[in-house]
């Protein structure tokens, strides 16, 4: 739901698609879900969703990442995080960060 509010509020402007993402490869036995990516052109930007009562920590979001990094035939340009319990370390250029007062519009 964020991701329909800020395209439509101009942040995506390149925006082709967006929606949940699954994968399955049977090479390497391996699959998993994503729950929204945007499409821009042949760049893809994965979102994962965690609806905690803690804070997410830097080394839950590397799992979500090696999981990503493992994907074969995709072009990962960018990966993002909302955690209505927030995160448990500062933010970095590495992840987007949302936590609750920013999926909320809480000031």
């Amino acid at each position: 739901m964020i991701l329909n509010i800020t395209a439509l509020l101009g942040k995506y402007p390149d925006m082709d698609d967006f929606g949940s993402y699954w994968y399955d490869d049977p090479a390497t036995k391996t699959n998993g879900e994503f729950d929204c990516v945007i499409r821009r052109g042949n760049q893809y930007d994965f979102y994962e969703y965690k609806y905690f009562d803690r804070p997410m920590t830097i080394a839950e979001c590397h799992q979500e990442k090696e999981q990503l990094d493992s994907i074969r035939g995709i072009s990962v340009s960018g990966v993002g995080f909302v955690c209505t319990g927030g995160f448990a370390f500062e933010n970095t250029e590495e992840y987007e960060l949302i936590d609750k007062r920013t999926l909320y519009f809480e000031t």
